[in-house]
């Protein structure tokens, strides 16, 4: 299985961690050249999240 390309950075710690356990990505655009933008379809992830991301860093939280 592919893994995540996409991070995350925790808004305290400053930390880079991974969007989802590893294992879990089904399908992603990385072999696509797209620019500035990338999508994964992932199973057993709890919830459902979009994440938009343009230029900068954007802050963002779920619950």
């Amino acid at each position: 299985m592919l893994s995540s390309q996409i991070e995350l950075i925790h808004s305290t710690t400053g930390k880079r961690f991974s969007a989802a356990s590893g294992g879990t990505v089904l399908l992603s655009s990385q072999d696509l050249n797209w620019r500035g933008i990338s999508v994964e379809l992932h199973h057993i992830v709890d919830g459902h999240r979009l994440l938009v991301q343009v230029g900068n860093p954007t802050a963002f939280e779920w619950k």
